[in-house]
């Protein structure tokens, strides 16, 4: 997306949540949803008082969005959800957690879960396999988006963050 709205002239900013992309945390000191959310909360706050932004949400990025939107209704023009968590009155972020990952139909090809709280416990983290994100994720990629860089950037996601978000994001 951002090579598109680049040379489209619009100014874009690429917000990398905690823990993901290129920032430098660990998932293991992301706790809370509260914490995985914070560079955007920031990011918001950091802004010119009359400066709106539109909002461009991927993945569990859309729960972080929808609770920015919440905070922060005067600094967002729009946001566009795209192929992201999007919840609603009735579409809680626990029911689409449950939906999407745990209840997944398929093969998880090369995905890997750890158990940090033991097997008979739900797992603590994912970390999408090289098979899987191109087969399931990347697949209907423009060849502008390089999957060598995609998987670069990849990196575990921590169950407990959507654990937290639960009774704050419905």
């Amino acid at each position: 997306m951002l090579p598109l709205l680049s040379s489209a002239g619009h100014n874009v900013t690429a917000i990398d949540l905690a823990a993901s992309g290129i920032d430098p945390q660990q998932i293991d000191a992301v706790r809370t949803f509260s914490q995985y959310s914070q560079p955007l909360r920031d990011y918001l706050a950091s802004l010119p008082p009359a400066e709106k932004v539109v909002l461009v949400a991927h993945s569990f990025g859309g729960l972080a969005a929808a609770q920015a939107m919440e905070i922060f209704p005067g600094r967002i023009s729009v946001a566009v959800f795209i192929a992201a968590f999007m919840p609603g009155p009735s579409y809680s972020a626990s029911t689409l957690f449950q939906e999407v990952y745990l209840n997944q139909e398929g093969p998880q090809l090369d995905n890997r879960f750890t158990y940090e709280n033991g097997p008979n416990n739900p797992p603590t983290t994912l970390t999408f396999g090289p098979n899987y994100l191109l087969r399931n994720l990347y697949n209907l990629s423009p060849i502008q988006a390089s999957p060598s860089l995609t998987l670069s950037c990849t990196r575990s996601f921590g169950w407990v963050n959507c654990q937290c978000c639960i009774s704050r994001v419905k």
